[in-house]
């Protein structure tokens, strides 16, 4: 029994070390795709939060990435000159503006990521449906994991 708990201590701690590479890994090729967009780091996981979340206030894309308002404005503002997105006035409210992302700059980026995405979809053929479904479940399970600990630590600051 010990030997068994003892090797799943290994493994478990092999799960985060591979994930830490990963993280790694995902942050240099980001860092690649910024350099040939000529943006940084920070706008464009303000693009993909975008992408998710569809048109947000810049208050609701500060509560989401925790940066002060005036960092979001400035964020907003690089975005807006590289033409990613455009500011309009929300209907309901004409004291909110809507932060809309500009599909033709959009579909550049994808083609980015249409590689990456591809290589991954045909490495998954491999891979059983219930494997899949586990594997599915587990990156979904990390990533609320990482997104909880990082409002934790917003918390403390």
């Amino acid at each position: 029994m010990s030997s068994l708990n003892s090797r799943k201590r290994l493994q478990i701690e092999a799960v985060t070390q591979q994930l830490r590479k990963l993280s790694i890994r995902s942050v240099l090729f980001q860092q690649n795709i910024t350099h040939a967009l000529g943006v940084i780091q920070t706008d464009l996981k303000t693009i993909d939060i975008l992408a998710e979340t569809g048109p947000i206030t810049a208050g609701e894309l500060a509560t989401i990435t925790g940066n002060s308002t005036s960092s979001v404005t400035a964020i907003l503002d690089r975005l807006e000159k590289a033409g990613f997105i455009k500011r309009i006035r929300n209907t309901q409210d004409r004291r909110k503006v809507m932060i809309i992302l500009l599909e033709d700059k959009v579909k550049k980026l994808q083609l980015y990521y249409s590689s990456l995405s591809e290589s991954t979809k045909e490495y998954c053929e491999k891979y059983s449906v219930d494997e899949l479904e586990l594997i599915i479940k587990f990156i979904s399970d990390v990533a609320q994991i990482v997104e909880t600990e990082g409002r934790l630590i917003r918390k403390k600051l």
